[in-house]
């Protein structure tokens, strides 16, 4: 129960929701990461920076194989 509280806590993070705003903003606009991120970063708008972005997918997956 303790894990699965932990997993839907995550998943409604800060940094998890920022995380799924960048990918849809990729998707959506037809860009890559580099370019969102350099967007986000002049535009002063909430960014991870690509080796957080990076850990945030790689621990999502972590959990979803879990």
């Amino acid at each position: 129960a303790h894990r699965i509280d932990g997993i839907k806590a995550w998943r409604s993070s800060p940094v998890v929701q920022l995380y799924l705003a960048m990918n849809m903003q990729g998707i959506s606009e037809g860009k890559a990461l580099d370019s969102i991120i350099v967007e986000r970063q002049t535009q002063n708008l909430p960014c991870l920076t690509l080796s957080e972005y990076e850990a945030v997918g790689d621990i999502n997956r972590k959990l979803s194989l879990s």
